[in-house]
């Protein structure tokens, strides 16, 4: 069992890289899952209609 006397070495995050993405990121973590359930919503509204429509009899 080699892996329990193993120390993990953990990374620093660049500071200069975090401060230039911060806005980036935190408008992707906010509006994705709003994106995604925007999305998924008009999906089923779309796949409802068509399944429920009233045919139209032309004359």
């Amino acid at each position: 069992m080699e892996l329990r006397s193993r120390a993990m070495q953990m990374r620093l995050l660049d500071k200069v890289r975090l401060r230039e993405n911060k806005l980036m990121w935190q408008l992707v973590n906010v509006l994705s899952p709003v994106l995604l359930i925007l999305g998924g919503g008009l999906l089923f509204l779309l796949l409802r209609r068509r399944r429920y429509s009233v045919p139209h009899l032309d004359d």
